[in-house]
């Protein structure tokens, strides 16, 4: 393998090991997983199966949103779904007001102390979140919808147990079809805002479904949020309600708010990447590439020859066998041997033995000798050249008859 791979190899496997070290030290990764409520989370709590049924009764008109509800950003008549909700959108200059407002109250140490109590009622008042955000409010009192479904208090909501077993009833023309709620443990929605809507399902006397019109649009309440996980989605009318509440017939978009759940804009790979400090790595990473690029295109030592010796080492092996013969018999020992294999293959091919395989061997030694006749020099004869030559001929010759006549 070249080097230049070898490099490459080495900067993933830096890489990789770096970004498992990284995610298994920072317990944000542990953690930080898809919670209740959330259409990624494909678990019984989760909302998959609300946003593909959804998805498949509007085709694209839904989508997933994480960002704020801004009038410019979402449709004017969407149906926005924050479903167990984990945090609660502030307005960012009330929330600093108060908190100059506490400090200046803190450094007055002459202050009444039924004043300070008062004044401290004042301040928790004026630090409770409201329900919606003034872009929220100015987006819904266009036309749209907000559907906040609690497992919790939400700013100025509440929610509050429900003592003994009550029965859920409809008590509003609201959603036709949708006349049953499968609610195990249903909670009361409580707080000023509720005290303002149009009930919609009450368990007993408590309302766990409420309407709060606004404008041109509305925002729904529901203490209820686990009718619309995937493992209590099936159950009762709650397609029906979902259905309804994403105003299908009607043609609204419909976003599921994720921001709610802590998966923001910036939610990127590279985003991700760089909060969890792998800005430098992920430099690294780069610059090892490019070395890697650059070390494999550069040639280390002379470059290889293009022309490549095509010769056949049986040549060679013949030539050093000849020598070796040369040397080690004498010109008569060599004849004599290559009679011995000559009368060999006559009787391989003719299957004669004993005086026939002479003769048939003699045979066609006379032929190849065009009438000069044969001898079989003896083992003690060192032949002269002449004699050799003209020999190892008429063997070769008698070989080729042979030959020939095993075709035929």
């Amino acid at each position: 393998m070249k080097r230049g791979a070898w490099l490459a190899g080495l900067a993933v496997a830096l890489y990789l090991a770096g970004v498992a070290i990284q995610v298994r030290a920072d317990r944000r990764s542990v953690r930080e997983v898809f919670p209740p409520g959330s259409v990624l989370n494909t678990g019984g709590p989760g909302l998959s199966l609300a946003y593909a049924y959804l998805q498949a009764k509007a085709p694209g008109r839904v989508a997933v949103l994480r960002r704020r509800i801004e009038p410019s950003e979402v449709p004017a008549r969407a149906v926005v779904f924050r479903v167990r909700a984990s945090r609660v959108p502030l307005l960012l200059a009330e929330e600093e007001g108060a908190e100059d407002e506490k400090d200046e109250k803190d450094g007055k140490d002459n202050q009444d102390q039924d004043n300070q109590d008062q004044d401290n009622q004042d301040e928790a008042d004026r630090r409770r979140p409201p329900l919606l955000t003034e872009l929220e409010e100015e987006w819904v009192r266009g036309g749209g919808r907000l559907v906040l479904a609690l497992d919790g208090g939400y700013g100025p909501v509440e929610l509050a147990p429900i003592h003994g077993k009550k029965g859920v009833r409809k008590v509003f023309p609201l959603w036709p079809g949708v006349l049953r709620i499968a609610a195990t443990d249903p909670w009361a929605l409580s707080g000023p805002p509720v005290t303002g809507g149009h009930a919609v399902f009450l368990a007993g006397e408590a309302p766990i479904v409420t309407r709060l019109p606004l404008g041109a649009g509305d925002v729904i309440l529901l203490s209820v949020a686990e009718i619309f996980a995937n493992e209590n989605l099936g159950k009762a009318h709650h397609l029906a309600l979902l259905q309804g509440l994403a105003g299908i017939a009607e043609g609204r978009p419909v976003r599921f708010d994720e921001r709610a759940h802590g998966l923001g804009e910036n939610a990127g790979v590279l985003e991700t990447l760089a909060s969890w400090r792998l800005g430098p790595l992920l430099v690294f990473a780069a610059a090892a590439a490019l070395l890697a690029g650059w070390r494999a295109a550069v040639r280390l030592g002379p470059p290889d020859r293009d022309d490549r010796d095509t010769r056949s080492e049986a040549v060679e092996l013949l030539d050093s066998l000849a020598d070796l013969y040369d040397r080690a018999l004498r010109r008569g020992d060599a004849i004599r041997l290559y009679h011995e294999s000559f009368v060999h293959a006559v009787g391989a091919e003719t299957g004669l033995r004993g005086a026939a395989l002479a003769a048939r061997a003699g045979t066609l030694l006379e032929q190849a000798s065009e009438g000069k006749g044969w001898e079989t020099p003896a083992a003690e004869d060192n032949l002269p050249r002449d004699r050799f030559e003209r020999a190892l001929s008429t063997l070769n010759q008698a070989f080729r008859r042979l030959q020939d006549a095993k075709h035929k």
